[in-house]
């Protein structure tokens, strides 16, 4: 995507690996992409675990894997393609990636399986995966087709603070610390006739692992949002 192209476009040695599961989008974006040597793109998604077949529906960035045919979400139309996913964490292992410095998930409703195969449990992996992004948005909402009934935002935001990490709302030119209370049904919320839902994108820091000057850099932006 464009914030990729942004990212190499100041650092040409930039080592990126991406992952897409239409196959126009991925031509795209090694078309895009192909004067990089250091990127590398492969055709399937992330996942809790391996799975294929997997119905896709939407188009362009608004696809995902999930069916949406008999709701009101119905002009999302299902795809003739379908889709495979692996763990993230799985795949790591099987391709020697120890590290990584920071992970942009953008899954159209897919969040929570994601997060869970990552297998945060395990601190290897919350050394792995020190600091990642996601979307939130009308796609958490409890009733959206996109959701497949899976994790409330509240929910998720439980589960990722009990494994050891900070979660910031990503603003404009800084951020903002949040903790799962801030993911209530109220103030924050927008509505679109499937559920309450926060909108953005949140930022993952793990508390222990990571590169301590990214942490410093968002905590020290987070408290000035307070002074």
């Amino acid at each position: 995507g464009q914030s990729c192209l942004h990212l190499l476009h100041g650092c040409r040695s930039l080592r990126i690996v991406g992952f897409e599961i239409q196959e126009s989008e991925l031509a795209a974006a090694r078309q895009a992409l192909a004067e990089y040597p250091h990127v590398s793109l492969h055709g399937f998604g992330w996942g809790e675990e391996e799975a294929s077949g997997l119905p896709v529906s939407g188009d362009g960035g608004g696809a995902g894997i999930f069916v949406t045919e008999g709701t009101t979400r119905a002009n999302m139309l299902k795809q003739g393609a379908t889709a495979s996913v692996q763990s993230m964490a799985t795949w790591c292992d099987q391709n020697g990636v120890d590290v990584t410095r920071y992970v942009v998930i953008d899954v159209e409703g897919f969040e929570s399986k994601v997060i869970r195969g990552m297998r945060l449990g395990e601190e290897r992996n919350q050394k792995r995966f020190s600091a990642f992004q996601f979307e939130l948005g009308g796609t958490w909402a409890g009733m959206d087709p996109r959701h497949g009934k899976d994790w409330s935002q509240r929910q998720m935001a439980d589960y990722l603070t009990g494994m050891g990490y900070d979660l910031f709302m990503i603003g404009k030119h800084d951020w903002l610390k949040v903790v799962p209370a801030f993911f209530r049904e109220d103030v924050h919320s927008k509505e679109e006739g499937f559920g309450a839902f926060v909108d953005g994108n949140l930022l993952c820091l793990h508390r222990s692992f990571g590169l301590a000057s990214v942490r410093d850099m968002v905590y020290a932006s987070a408290n000035q949002a307070f002074d």
